[in-house]
């Protein structure tokens, strides 16, 4: 339960802030608790909802493989939404929040979000 607990926390923290470098880029990127809960949308922009995960071939990777649920299955049906995906390599460290560098989410959103 720990465990579980742990990963929702840090997934938390690395949502917030990836959101907030996000933002302060200039981007009016946008979140509610409900998209993310019942549509697994963790931004959007306009029309592009983005989606940002660890990747892991269990649960979820870069292709949309694995056993959870991706914006783009449950939203598939809805024609209009862009899909963009913000995959984090795997990392080992117990007790450590991987958060990706102001560097990479700058790349990541001028690549993406234009």
């Amino acid at each position: 339960m720990w465990w579980r607990l742990g990963n929702a926390y840090y997934s938390l923290l690395r949502e917030l802030y990836v959101l907030a470098v996000l933002r302060d880029t200039g981007r009016a990127v946008e979140y509610h608790v409900l998209a993310d809960a019942l549509f697994r949308v963790d931004f959007w922009l306009g029309d592009t909802v983005i989606s940002l995960f660890v990747a892991n071939a269990r649960y979820r990777d870069a292709e949309g493989a694995g056993r959870k649920l991706t914006a783009r299955r449950l939203l598939s049906d809805f024609p209009g939404f862009k899909f963009v995906e913000m995959p984090r390599l795997t990392r080992r460290e117990y007790g450590t929040v991987h958060l990706p560098s102001r560097a990479e989410i700058e790349q990541f959103a001028d690549r993406f979000l234009t």
